[in-house]
């Protein structure tokens, strides 16, 4: 029986490294894919220096939350195609805290597709917008007899009196990002939002100015 076990124990160890070398050997293909893709490799560079979305604190770090608008809507101009096999690869490669690769997919999302700016709790599209971060707002009519809750489904971005998308909202949660799900499955957004929202139109004016 000892000796099964070791055995065991033995064979767990080496399905576990043949496990990481393969996803380290998938990761390296992906990327070296996506590199031999100058539009898809562009997208991935610009994910890679984009600021920490979800370390942004309250209203400050004006200047950070201005460069990763000017990353995203940079990106936003490649076709969906490569946007999204540039998101895929830095999923696999990233050393980046998961939270904040989550964190940037989630706003270059958000931006490059229709999204509505509130999702009902009872529409289809519901669990497809909400996340995982505690400051995602909601509203609530206590007086409909029906479920009216609304989520801020373009959280965390918000439009201003010219119909821009600002990156207003923040991760955190008294200068800490609290994630209070699994991690989001943003992927599965971009496919999502892709099929029932589309890809976002911004005026002809808007794109001089960016």
């Amino acid at each position: 029986m000892k000796h099964m076990r070791e055995h065991c124990r033995i064979m767990c160890d080496l399905l576990s490294v043949a496990l990481c070398l393969l996803l380290f050997g998938c990761s390296a293909v992906m990327k070296r894919s996506v590199l031999q893709n100058s539009d898809a490799k562009a997208v991935l560079a610009e994910l890679e220096a984009m600021p920490d979305w979800s370390s942004l604190r309250a209203k400050k770090q004006t200047r950070k939350q201005r460069r990763i608008e000017q990353s995203v809507k940079r990106i936003a101009e490649h076709n969906l195609g490569d946007i999204r096999a540039a998101m895929e690869c830095y999923i696999g490669v990233s050393k980046e805290d998961p939270l904040s690769v989550d964190g940037k997919l989630l706003i270059l999302n958000r931006y490059v597709f229709d999204v509505p700016t509130t999702v009902r709790r009872d529409s289809s599209h519901f669990a497809h917008v909400i996340t995982g971060w505690w400051s995602q707002p909601m509203s609530c009519d206590p007086y409909d007899p029906q479920d009216s809750d609304e989520i801020s489904s373009l959280w965390p971005w918000s439009k201003n009196e010219k119909g821009e998308l600002r990156l207003t909202g923040r991760a955190n949660d008294g200068g800490i990002a609290i994630h209070r799900g699994p991690r989001i499955g943003v992927l599965g957004d971009f496919d999502y939002y892709r099929e029932h929202f589309g890809r976002r139109e911004f005026p002809a004016d808007q794109k001089a100015q960016e």
